[in-house]
């Protein structure tokens, strides 16, 4: 009820990052209900820039890729990995989520590369290039979104987005 909730309130508000992973804790728990110990999830989060203000539903839906195309019909040891991590030198805030499922061979992943840039049709489904087009708009094309994937090894999606945290006491 509360992943229903979200999805309807803030289909179209950008949320902070926090609010994000907490709805993907729903969802999350939700998969672990129907998979039971066939899946489990991981979680590594760098709460330090959490508060940065990202597009709605940007997480769930690269999870529900990994379940999808990757460990869904593993039957045993299948995990996913969430982590956060923030860049202080850098200025940018890294998502990561990650599968031990089937991979890809260079050929999709070329193809999936090709089809989440190409594809600008964000209104038309969720998914890779609906979560990439919305970051790109919304992050003025500063954020950048990368998948990585080998066969029998898994795939992992990167996100980093500019973030300054500003120091203590500092308003501006």
């Amino acid at each position: 009820a509360r992943l229903l909730r979200y999805t309807l309130d803030y289909s179209s508000k950008p949320v902070t990052l926090a609010k994000e992973i907490e709805i993907l804790g729903n969802y999350v728990e939700l998969q672990e209900k129907r998979f039971g110990e066939r899946i489990s999830f991981e979680f590594d989060l760098d709460e330090s820039f959490h508060q940065i203000r990202v597009p709605s539903m940007i997480l769930q839906p690269l999870v529900e890729n990994c379940i999808t195309h990757g460990v869904g019909m593993k039957g045993e040891d299948a995990r996913i990995s969430i982590c956060t991590r923030y860049d202080e030198e850098e200025q940018l805030g890294w998502i990561e989520i990650g599968d031990n499922g089937i991979g890809m061979d260079e050929q999709e992943l070329d193809a999936v590369r090709r089809e989440m840039r190409e594809n600008d049709q964000i209104d038309r489904k969720i998914g890779l290039s609906n979560v990439y087009h919305r970051l790109m708009i919304f992050f003025n094309y500063r954020a950048e979104m990368e998948i990585y994937s080998e066969q029998e090894r898994g795939t992992r999606i990167e996100i980093a987005m500019p973030y300054s945290r500003k120091p203590e006491g500092q308003t501006a």
